[in-house]
């Protein structure tokens, strides 16, 4: 077995996995592999002998579920994908349930120059800051297979990301997903008051922060409110950024 050592939404993790496992397992998780060895309590094994594929999805899963909870009462958890500005330090983060199209339309903005913060769960730092604790994990890509493939974004050269990495990344825009049959993306304020039940619907562990509600009602602004994304192809997102809110 092979101990792979990952800080995944703050949290030390140790990944204990099969030594056949271990080379698909790094490259996937390369953005979340842990410069030092840490003692940590966070231990995530891996729990069958399935096919590869099956196995690195479970592993995402699982390791997703654990930093979850570990950050009970500490961070807003959202499911939720995030891309950022590193020349600002700004952050989008659009939330929808499983099914809307969070992977695709992280791909989609990362290749228009965005810079990968998740495609599953944000943590956003409950003090105020409103700061994005990162998690970059693989994207799990649907397969016509079976399992999900965990990859990174096509095109992400790791070196270029952490370079970016330095700076830590605020949010500044919160969208809501609405997926379907549309031919063109627009962007629609949304009053908080509507906005907070679907995205308290979509929030992990809610409960365990101190005024949950205003918690998530701090992320809007009068220059930036909560925001509907209403979409069909993840390709046409970007240009309605560019009008919406910003682009890089």
């Amino acid at each position: 077995m092979s101990d792979i050592q990952l800080c995944a939404l703050g949290v030390p993790v140790r990944v204990c996995i099969e030594d056949i496992l271990a080379p698909r397992f790094v490259s996937a998780w390369e953005l979340c592999l842990a410069e030092h060895a840490s003692e940590t309590d966070l231990v995530v094994e891996q729990s069958s002998s399935d096919d590869v594929d099956s196995a690195l999805e479970r592993l995402t899963r699982d390791v997703t579920r654990s930093v979850i909870d570990a950050n009970a009462g500490r961070l807003l958890m959202l499911h939720a994908c995030a891309v950022g500005r590193p020349e600002t330090g700004e952050a989008a983060v659009f939330v929808g349930r499983s099914g809307a199209g969070k992977t695709t339309l992280v791909q989609a903005l990362t290749e228009h120059g965005w810079h990968y913060l998740t495609d599953e769960t944000v943590g956003i730092r409950a003090d105020g800051t409103k700061i994005i604790e990162p998690y970059p994990k693989p994207l799990s890509v649907v397969s016509s297979s079976g399992p999900k493939v965990q990859a990174l974004p096509r095109g992400l050269m790791s070196e270029s990301w952490r370079r970016s990495s330095i700076i830590p990344f605020t949010v500044s825009a919160v969208f809501l997903l609405d997926r379907g049959q549309h031919s063109i993306a627009t962007v629609t304020p949304l009053p908080t008051a509507r906005a907070l039940p679907p995205l308290a619907a979509q929030s992990s562990h809610l409960s365990a922060l101190r005024g949950p509600l205003g918690v998530l009602a701090s992320l809007a602004t009068d220059a930036n409110p909560f925001r509907i994304l209403t979409y069909g192809e993840a390709s046409k997102v970007p240009a309605a950024l560019a009008t919406s809110w910003a682009a890089p």
